[in-house]
């Protein structure tokens, strides 16, 4: 143990154990090298010499002391299995849960090829995640990871899954990067030793756009080919770090006309980024307020949109879970984009989904969500009914100034057609009723939904029912309350990003 000591005159230093004061031996050597650097030695520890020691110097201007506690250091327990979550090329991203530690740890990685020896991959990774590189095409690989701290190296953790690397895909995304955290100056002010986000040298980022309760959207630039995209930035805990990934899995799966288009992504120990297409434009229910009015015909062509990419989604077997207006963009050419999957999940046909946690979004919960159980197809049509109500209506459709009687609307399906504006056609309540049933079976699929007359009828019959126009001041009212209760949810977190 060391303490570098100053002051004049020069202080007097002494030395305590548990409180108690005790000089040099032969086994506890007391030094000061050089002049101003004392130093204590214990020769050959043993377990009595745990426990808190104290440096204290003294001089007529006054005193200071500094301490510290030796305990054992015990070799760490072994990893949990690693996953191989991606593979592009002669890549691959390994993801494993985070060894519980009070001291820092890194981790070493090994693979193995069929039939043949452990090999090490790497050393002195500091984060529970890894992009492999250079692997052999073809190969079939296994991976196993240990944990290391100051007393050496814990066992081995069970060998992955084996993958074959490099296999074809449908439609190519980079592979994930993996960033490690920057090293900090010891001797930096604090307001340079901010955690800082170093990116990839290709995108230079700009303005912020927008914020939600957990990430934040800015603009970036890539550099190469100067074009424009949108970065997702979500936070996250390490122990978490597969429900954040959940997103980017997604993503990268969908290729659809409505659906935001992933191009790249990073994840450092601390935050994930989404590359994504950058949709230029206004949030749906914003762009319908800004006209000095709008029809049914105008909500029925961004039903139809919304549907489309729904259909699709559902068909690939993806719940969106979070279907809002917050979440959807609109172009200047009136082409509707869903730009937001933090919430959307796989799932298997005909077998309800118990999700984890859904955003507390209480206008748009399902009674199946209220009541804790599964969800399925039908909650994100629940969603498309809410919407399509407060397209028709500039209000919330379980409308009520007392807390509980919202939700005992929800459960009931007790819908507030007298807010609706006036004028409406059968098509459109229909459509909102079937929508907006409390029974998830009752609901029609996204399929149905496309083929209901009110929605595909000919031009004439769309022309007919265009005849009534909307004004914009409710949903402007809407709007401003809407975005009092969004601000307050919005993360306050900032990110520094480089």
């Amino acid at each position: 143990m060391s303490c570098r000591v100053t002051g004049h005159p020069p202080p007097e230093i002494r030395w305590y154990k548990e409180g108690s004061q005790f000089q040099s031996s032969s086994r506890i050597l007391l030094s000061a090298i050089p002049k101003e650097c004392h130093t204590l030695t214990i020769v050959s520890a043993e377990e009595e010499d745990l426990g808190s020691y104290r440096c204290v110097a003294t001089n007529p201007g006054g005193e200071a002391s500094t301490s510290c506690t030796l305990i054992v250091s015990e070799l760490p327990t072994c990893p949990a299995v690693p996953e191989v979550t991606q593979v592009d090329g002669d890549g691959a991203l390994l993801l494993w849960k985070p060894v519980e530690s009070s001291e820092p740890v890194t981790y070493s990685i090994q693979y193995r090829t069929e039939g043949g020896e452990w090999r090490t991959l790497a050393e002195g990774v500091a984060d529970s995640c890894y992009t492999a590189s250079k692997l052999s095409v073809g190969a079939v690989y296994s991976f196993r990871v240990a944990c290391v701290n100051k007393a050496g190296m814990g066992p081995y953790s069970e060998q992955s899954a084996e993958t074959t690397i490099g296999e074809e895909q449908e439609w190519h995304i980079p592979l994930i990067h993996t960033i490690p955290s920057r090293a900090e100056d010891e001797d930096s002010k604090p307001e340079s030793r901010l955690p800082l986000f170093p990116m990839h040298e290709s995108y230079t980022f700009l303005s912020e756009i927008n914020r939600g309760r957990f990430s934040i959207i800015k603009q970036c630039r890539d550099e190469f080919t100067q074009k424009l995209f949108a970065a997702k930035v979500t936070p996250y805990n390490a122990d978490k770090r597969h429900l954040v990934l959940r997103e980017y899995h997604i993503l990268k799966r969908l290729r659809h006309t409505h659906v935001v288009q992933l191009q790249a992504a990073f994840i450092t120990p601390k935050y994930l980024v989404l590359i994504e297409e950058l949709c230029a434009g206004q949030e749906l229910l914003h762009n319908l307020a800004e006209r000095d009015s709008y029809s049914e015909l105008e909500v029925r062509e961004f039903l139809l949109q919304i549907l489309s990419a729904v259909q699709y989604l559902h068909s690939n077997h993806i719940l969106h879970l979070d279907l809002k207006s917050d979440n959807m963009v609109v172009n200047e050419n009136n082409v509707l984009k869903i730009v937001d999957f933090g919430c959307a999940q796989a799932y298997t046909a005909g077998k309800p989904l118990i999700v984890e946690k859904i955003k507390e979004q209480s206008e748009n919960r399902a009674p199946e969500i209220l009541e804790g159980k599964g969800v399925g197809p039908e909650t994100d049509i629940w969603s498309i009914g809410v919407l399509t109500f407060v397209m028709l209506s500039g209000d919330w459709p379980f409308a009520s100034d007392i807390d509980c009687e919202k939700e005992k609307n929800i459960k009931i399906g007790k819908i507030k057609f007298g807010r609706c504006y006036p004028g409406l056609s059968e098509g459109a309540v229909h459509f909102v009723k079937c929508s907006l049933n409390n029974k998830p079976w009752g609901r029609p699929s996204a399929s149905d939904c496309i083929v209901l007359p009110w929605l595909c009828g000919d031009q004439a019959s769309k022309q007919r029912h265009s005849v009534v126009s909307f004004p914009t001041a409710k949903l402007h009212g809407y709007l401003r309350e809407r975005e009092k209760r969004r601000s307050y949810h919005c993360t306050k977190l900032e990110v520094p990003i480089q």
